[in-house]
């Protein structure tokens, strides 16, 4: 793996290069830099690439921060492709994230899988917070 191997992939993923990222994939590691390219992914909504980096990766990246940069952004085709890569217990912060940025259709996603009581109850008390009870 080169380098600028690695930063083309991450390049591919951000801009929703499906063929560049299936290029570049076989030439260096997708879990490189905690998933960089699997965050660069999901941050931009780009759910041709996430799919091809979700087997590839580590979605448990920096405390799942791929699915959260997800739900920031209101990606919900992306949000979809994590739910089952992401155990329940661990998407209270993606969910906060929902709560936090106003994103119902992702939250609706993502109640139902949820340990609401995780984190100290960060996503409930977020909506508390927020005047969303």
């Amino acid at each position: 793996m080169t380098p600028d191997h690695h930063t083309q992939l991450v390049e591919a993923a951000r801009n929703g290069n499906a063929d560049d990222v299936r290029r570049f994939i076989p030439l260096c590691d997708p879990k490189y830099n905690h998933s960089e390219a699997l965050c660069a992914a999901a941050e931009n909504g780009n759910a041709e690439c996430v799919a091809l980096l979700i087997p590839l990766s580590d979605p448990k990246a920096q405390g799942y921060h791929p699915l959260r940069l997800a739900c920031m952004n209101n990606h919900i085709e992306c949000v979809r492709l994590f739910l089952h890569s992401t155990p329940n217990d661990d998407k209270s912060l993606a969910l906060h994230e929902c709560v936090r940025h106003q994103h119902f259709e992702c939250l609706e996603l993502l109640i139902p899988l949820c340990a609401l009581h995780a984190h100290n109850g960060l996503p409930l008390r977020t909506a508390a917070h927020e005047g969303y009870t």
